[in-house]
């Protein structure tokens, strides 16, 4: 099961969330999604953290399990919580490095100054805006989606008309996607017979991660909406 959410603690991210004060009125809303997430009863939970760095997650889950978590990471808040209940094993699955990449995303930006049908188009698809005060529940229902969902994927998938003939939008594009297939990949490395895991992503996840696990033809995928009413 892939569960898009915002990113709670950063101000990195393409699309950030404001007032993130107000996560920490939402205890109760933590807890009962915590509780609907062990339902599903996952061995395994998978977050957005890199995988060269597992055995610092690993220990932070450690110290989580005996002293609990301060931070505002969702990872903290959602992903430690649901593996404590399910006597889960965390495992960081995503990957940063350079890769591919031939430009980085503030070139995609520059680009689409010179193109602005293209840029009016993407602005067609850029994520609704997050706001905490209807709450966490509402929120994640909002980013997990179908409308979400394949918004977040056409608008990177058309970042590929940016400067067709030079291919200058695939500069960028080409890590994006090499990102998704290697978090696929370390998910499917560590995924045996039997074993449920719940996947904690970015929402701009969600979409290309669904697909390649229904491509691959060896994973059934759980859908969430019963899980965040």
């Amino acid at each position: 099961m892939i569960i898009a959410t915002f990113h709670m603690d950063t101000d990195a991210d393409m699309v950030n969330t404001e007032n993130t004060d107000l996560l920490d009125e939402m205890d109760e809303e933590f807890e009962r999604l915590n509780d609907r997430l062990a339902a599903f009863k996952p061995n395994k939970v998978f977050v957005e953290f890199e995988r060269e760095y597992n055995d610092e997650l690993e220990k932070g889950f450690e110290k989580f399990k005996i002293n609990g978590g301060k931070s505002r990471n969702e990872i903290v808040k959602i992903a430690f919580p649901v593996a404590k209940r399910c006597d889960a094993k965390v495992y960081g699955v995503d990957w940063m490095e350079q890769g591919a990449a031939t430009r980085p995303y503030s070139e995609i930006d520059e680009g689409l100054d010179r193109e602005p049908a293209l840029a009016e188009l993407l602005k067609t698809f850029t994520p609704q805006e997050i706001d905490l005060g209807k709450g966490l529940m509402e929120n994640l229902r909002l980013v997990n989606s179908e409308l979400e969902v394949k918004k977040s994927k056409a608008f990177y998938v058309n970042i590929a008309r940016l400067g067709a003939q030079e291919y200058f939008g695939m500069g960028w594009l080409i890590w994006w996607y090499q990102r998704n297939l290697n978090i696929f990949a370390n998910i499917a490395a560590n995924m045996e017979d039997g074993d449920r895991g719940i996947v904690l992503m970015g929402a701009a996840h969600k979409g290309i991660l669904e697909e390649l696990f229904s491509d691959s033809r060896d994973f059934e995928i759980e859908k969430t909406d019963e899980y965040l009413l």
